[in-house]
């Protein structure tokens, strides 16, 4: 995958919340992400990581076909 010229790479994943069970899809930088994890392992549900732009994981996030984990 292409990173982009300043290496930010972009991560989609279902952010659980109390008012809705099946999750709200989220995206942030992949460094967010890892930080992320780090504080409450396993809380959310990563769909997708290594995006190479902020357009590409919103477009990703938009489509409910790509909102089930694997």
């Amino acid at each position: 995958m292409i990173e982009t010229a300043n290496n930010e790479l972009w991560v989609v994943y279902l952010m659980k919340m109390r008012e809705m069970p099946n999750g709200m899809p989220a995206v942030i930088e992949q460094h967010e992400w890892e930080k992320l994890e780090s504080v409450v392992p396993g809380r959310h549900t990563l769909l997708r990581d290594r995006i190479a732009s902020e357009a590409e994981a919103d477009q990703f996030a938009r489509n409910p076909s790509t909102l089930t984990p694997n």
